[in-house]
């Protein structure tokens, strides 16, 4: 398999950074509602969010900048002919909206928790203060932080009905160009 790119297929680094950002964002999120809705105890997550929750958001924020790098480098696989000019629009604005929302999730948790004295240190390493005891402010990053997360859901939801919908009505080869390999048996 191809590591770049090509008119009709996802390249491996391609496919490796959009599962590689789904699996870390999946598990981001359902943490992150684990502790919103108080299933786990604020001792548990604060040894979580050392340990995964921080240093996952790092590594979600550098994937996107190097994911949009990499899109933008080379070639890549075109919509298909037949899809209407609103599913090219909505396909469009849900993969916009999952860049931006990998770029806003981290620094709205970075500026936050910054903003309550907390260090940011994923990986033991410091990183500066963005905006350093601002009280007010963190409530209001705390916010943005769930609504973006909320509008993930939906987002991503639209983004797998598209993918199925490509796959099982369309029948076009939507799915196929961006799973890895042997995954998907063509038909």
């Amino acid at each position: 398999m191809a590591l770049s790119k090509t008119d009709a297929r996802w390249g491996t680094v391609s496919k490796f950074l959009h599962w590689t950002a789904a699996g870390i964002i999946l598990i981001q999120f359902i943490t992150g509602f684990l502790r919103y809705f108080k299933i786990v105890s604020a001792d548990t997550w604060a040894q979580f969010y050392t340990y995964w929750h921080m240093p996952a958001g790092l590594v979600v924020l550098v994937l996107v900048f190097f994911r949009l790098a990499w899109r933008f480098s080379q070639p890549h696989p075109e919509l298909p002919d037949r899809m209407r000019w609103w599913e090219r629009l909505a396909a469009n604005g849900v993969h916009t909206y999952l860049s931006v929302e990998m770029i806003l999730m981290p620094l709205t948790g970075w500026i936050g928790f910054n903003a309550l004295k907390i260090e940011v240190n994923p990986f033991g390493i410091n990183l500066p203060h963005l905006f350093w005891d601002i009280r007010p402010l963190s409530f209001i990053m705390a916010d943005i932080h769930l609504y973006i997360s909320i509008g993930l859901v939906g987002v991503v939801l639209l983004h797998v009905v598209g993918a199925l919908k490509h796959h099982f009505m369309d029948r076009d080869d939507t799915l196929h160009r961006m799973m890895p390999k042997g995954w998907l048996k063509a038909e």
